[in-house]
């Protein structure tokens, strides 16, 4: 707080909605009388006791603008009009001496209120950031004690958590949908199992010599378009029962990898008491679905419980859709619950037999009484209101039975609507025929509105990239591919032109291990239709992305991790714009292949490569029969050859003591036999001279291995090695 008591809102400023809000009302005591900034003080610490230990109030000395003018105008000098020392106390105020007044008891009224924090005073805007900083670092170090930090699975369940919670903002409960869940949840263990049968079939069935008829698995599959509220569904229904495990596909990076899911699985069991905490969880995907069974068993043993799966038709791979993480039959006790959208996991549940009709919980469209009560529910969140006329007339639109498209006209309203411009933009967006349109309507409001005058093309190229990449990209290779500059690597893109548009869009992106893709499937349906429909803005955004790979050699044009993508995937990007010439010579370059084999630890991309060029050139047409002669041989011996390179890597770094090279390839190989022999070779190199730390490391790679296998003798071995 400086001198200034601030703008004081006329008579006529405040709505009928604010003033007859409960929590609001206490307003009308303050008309014409109370600036903004109190009001907002009253409301957010003054009137709110539970908000004392969690604030913090700064008073500027006064007479600051006397004793640094020279500075605050170099500083400022831009400014039209420009800055005079007036703006910094009430003289301009119609009112100044009651201003100053106000001023003056407001601040006191702040010391005579017992904080946690004491109000402090300063000098300069540089002793303000030095004393904040002080202060919310003194503040997170009492709230998170170091000495209390979460392990990874708290921290991991924690994101969970917050996710469910986001979900379930204003959330209206569905007819029939919890009672249809909770009738699962409950079934008795001895019917949770029975496909309905007639009685001469069930007699039928008990004659029958036959093997006994194999029962479906207690399982319920949620079903409904995208943007139907699946999630928010199970978020609601689990915040009002236990259950022993849920996980929220998108809610963390590693939250869409098949791999990180079962082995957090694993951990809460274990944590829970199903096995003893020394029970170690194997490495390895394989040894890890063979023990889920066994633990299930005992989970069984202990009364079982409720397991949820939300949308894992967005699991990152194929292979993590298609389910090798979950068994296909467990104990009864033990209740499944999965959400999915038609695909890959949709089509191995029916390969299951989980997806009679028994067995599915589909979500409606909004029932009208529904769409009204959201409405009412999600305004209130952001103390909003709309006229009655304009909302029966989103109600009366038959798009807003999809939750996700309500929402979203909801959103575009509160954020970026003006008061003048509303019936206009309802209209607008009410013209649009399912969610992927009316996206594209939001794309266009974010192109207005987070368009810096210095990259014009922001929005367009920045999900025009994501939209074409062959995985996520993260926020600093954005930054380096949205660059102006012919070196990305040193000059990315200034983050705080891409922080705005990203936090508008944070709710419809995902974070995937790191990586920033679309959560929903219509944002990516808008961005096709908005900024890749033409073959311009697909052939720009493929030579973008295949730029690490074409300047693969030159080391100040793209970081570490865009290196590797280039090397991963720009040769799809060069086919994918007729560039097969270009990629030929590429793959056809002895040191392109070894330092890509180098970079992705791992010689089958490039030789998939290979193959896609050998095939793209053949069918058009566009290789001599030398250079082809040289695929064809480099298909045959490609791996070879990669192979031994990256051995002779391995030995050279070992030999002269390059333990991170060492660690880093001795731990790529997906095969756990293949990394223990990589790393024995590196520690019996005759001059093989590791550091502790080295040391350290390797012992874990060896020791995870014996005792994944039971070849514990190996552990012994390590031992006398290092």
């Amino acid at each position: 707080m400086g001198e200034r008591y601030g703008w004081i809102p006329p008579t006529d400023y405040f709505k009928p909605d604010v003033l007859e809000d409960p929590n609001l009302g206490w307003v009308k005591e303050h008309i014409d009388g109370k600036s903004v900034t109190e009001l907002e003080i009253l409301h957010g610490v003054l009137r709110n006791e539970t908000m004392r230990d969690k604030s913090f109030f700064y008073f500027r000395n006064d007479g600051y603008q006397d004793r640094h003018w020279d500075a605050i105008a170099s500083h400022h000098a831009g400014i039209v009009p420009p800055l005079t020392k007036e703006d910094f106390t009430n003289s301009k105020s119609p009112t100044p001496e009651a201003d100053s007044a106000k001023q003056r008891d407001l601040k006191q009224r702040v010391r005579d209120v017992s904080f946690k924090w004491e109000p402090k005073d300063y000098e300069t805007p540089k002793d303000l950031a030095s004393l904040i900083l002080e202060d919310l670092w003194t503040a997170i170090n009492l709230i998170f004690p170091a000495s209390s930090v979460p392990d990874a699975l708290e921290r991991e369940s924690l994101e969970h958590r917050v996710f469910m919670d986001s979900r379930t903002r204003a959330y209206v409960e569905r007819e029939g949908l919890f009672e249809k869940l909770d009738a699962f949840a409950n079934t008795p263990d001895n019917d949770a199992l029975e496909a309905p049968q007639d009685h001469e079939e069930q007699s039928e069935n008990a004659d029958s010599e036959g093997p006994e008829k194999k029962q479906p698995p207690s399982v319920r599959v949620v079903l409904g378009e995208s943007g139907s509220g699946k999630s928010a569904l199970l978020a609601a229904w689990l915040a009002k029962r236990e259950s022993v495990f849920f996980h929220f596909t998108g809610a963390t990076p590693a939250s869409v990898s098949g791999s990180s899911m079962l082995r957090r699985l694993l951990a809460t069991l274990r944590k829970r008491g199903v096995v003893p905490t020394s029970e170690s969880i194997p490495q390895s995907d394989e040894a890890m679905a063979q023990i889920l069974p066994a633990w299930l068993e005992k989970l069984s043993a202990q009364g079982g419980g409720m397991i949820l799966f939300d949308a894992v038709n967005q699991l990152a791979s194929a292979r993590d859709r298609e389910l090798w993480w979950w068994p296909e039959e467990w104990p009864a006790n033990i209740r499944v619950v999965f959400s999915t959208l038609p695909g890959d996991s949709l089509r191995e549940m029916a390969r299951r037999g989980w997806t009679g009709e028994d067995f599915q919980i589909h979500i409606p469209p909004l029932a009208p009484g529904e769409k009204r009560e959201i409405m009412a529910g999600y305004l209130k969140l952001f103390s909003r209101a709309l006229d009655q006329r304009l909302q029966e007339k989103i109600l009366a639109s038959p798009q807003t039975a999809n939750p996700l498209f309500l929402r979203t006209v909801l959103d575009e309203l509160r954020l970026r609507s003006r008061h003048e411009d509303l019936a206009g933009d309802i209209d607008k967006m009410l013209t649009c025929p399912d969610p992927a349109a009316l996206f594209v309507h939001v794309l266009k409001n974010l192109e207005r509105d987070f368009t810096p005058k210095e990259h014009p093309s922001l929005v367009h190229r920045a999900l025009g990239l994501m939209g074409t990449s062959l995985r996520g990209l993260s926020e600093g290779e954005l930054l380096q591919l949205l660059s102006p500059g012919s070196n990305p690597a040193t000059n990315p893109l200034p983050r705080h032109y891409w922080a705005p548009l990203y936090l508008a869009l944070e709710e419809s992106l995902v974070s995937r291990e790191g990586q920033l893709s679309f959560f929903h499937d219509y944002l990516r349906q808008a961005v096709w239709r908005e900024y890749l429909d033409e073959a311009h803005e697909r052939d720009a955004a493929h030579a973008r992305l295949a730029e690490p790979a074409t300047r693969w050699n030159e080391p100040d044009a793209f970081g570490s991790s865009l290196k590797a993508y280039g090397f991963a995937n720009g040769i799809r990007h060069l086919l994918a714009i007729g560039r097969a010439t270009e990629s030929t010579n590429l793959l056809l370059d002895k040191n392109y292949r070894e330092s890509a084999a180098r970079t992705l630890r791992n010689p089958t991309p490039i030789l998939a490569d290979v193959a896609r060029v050998r095939r793209t050139t053949a069918l058009a047409d566009e290789i001599d029969a030398d250079q082809l002669a040289e695929l064809t041989v480099l298909a045959l011996t490609g791996r070879e050859q990669l192979s031994a390179h990256l051995r002779e890597t391995l030995d050279k770094a070992a030999t002269e003591s390059d333990w991170e090279t060492v660690i880093s390839l001795a731990a790529a190989d997906n095969s756990e036999s293949k990394r223990i022999l990589l790393a024995f070779r590196a520690l019996t190199r005759q001059n093989a001279k590791p550091s502790e730390q080295a040391i350290s490391e390797l012992r874990i790679i060896l020791s995870r291995w014996s005792t994944a296998t039971g070849k514990f003798e190996w552990g012994e071995t390590v031992r006398l090695l290092v």
